[in-house]
């Protein structure tokens, strides 16, 4: 395989939600990255982008200390209430796990990720469980909601007008908003978002964008946390990627 590599971005680095985006990226001669949305994994995937190049294998990233395991541990222990969606999608999965600390959910995760992108594009893949940094200081959060783009993340988020110095930004990325929903919910209810971009980069882009916009304001956890997400227009400089 000799594409481009292209981040799919959502809560825990889940293969399966990515299902429809997978194949898209896959039927286009592409290389599927899939991370989670954690702030902390920007930096690293920047990294990542610098080196990406032709034969290159699909990538899961997960890492330690994830809010979204923590989501699963604190819902299979009866301490947290999820929706049916959360529950459906990112729970179950771990239902049978044989776990008994977060850390080892983290590894399982890994390890269960690493499968479902081998199954899903039918190759070996790369995989990494990686740490972060435990002791980050407070800040207020962002969410920023885009197509994959070939932009660095450090620029989207400059390009939306958000300074990483100040703002905790998390970055969901896939090609269709329905994939993103469980990840958005999680966001906002579990990880106390109340600052939801949706990025548009040029113009067609923009109309897909303001499409998911509407979608999303149709949840019910966006009236329930009081959210008012809104769109941000990009210049245009770097084009969407798939």
């Amino acid at each position: 395989m000799t594409g481009k590599v292209i981040d799919l971005r959502n809560a825990g680095g889940d293969v399966e939600v990515f299902a429809n985006s997978i194949a898209a990226v896959r039927e286009n001669g592409d290389i599927p990255r899939i991370s989670c949305m954690d702030y902390r994994l920007n930096n690293l995937l920047d990294s990542k982008k610098e080196g990406d190049g032709s034969g290159s294998k699909p990538e899961s990233v997960t890492h330690k200390n994830c809010g979204a395991m923590g989501v699963v541990d604190g819902a299979l222990a009866g301490k947290l209430m999820v929706s049916d969606r959360v529950m459906r999608t990112l729970v179950d999965q771990f239902r049978t796990a044989p776990y008994k600390t977060a850390a080892e959910l983290e590894i399982i995760n890994a390890e269960l990720q690493r499968k479902r992108l081998e199954e899903r594009t039918g190759t070996p893949v790369t995989a990494a469980l990686v740490g972060v940094d435990v002791n980050m200081p407070h800040a207020e959060k962002t969410l920023l909601i885009s197509k994959p783009s070939e932009m660095k993340f450090a620029d989207l988020i400059k390009e939306a007008g958000k300074d990483p110095k100040e703002r905790h930004v998390y970055i969901l990325q896939a090609l269709w908003i329905d994939e993103l929903l469980p990840s958005i919910e999680i966001a906002v209810r579990n990880l106390g978002i109340k600052d939801v971009v949706l990025v548009a980069n040029g113009n067609e882009e923009y109309r897909q964008i303001n499409m998911d916009l509407a979608v999303l304001r149709m949840q019910k956890f966006i009236d329930d946390e009081k959210i008012s997400p809104y769109v941000v227009r990009l210049s245009g400089r770097a084009r969407s990627r798939t």
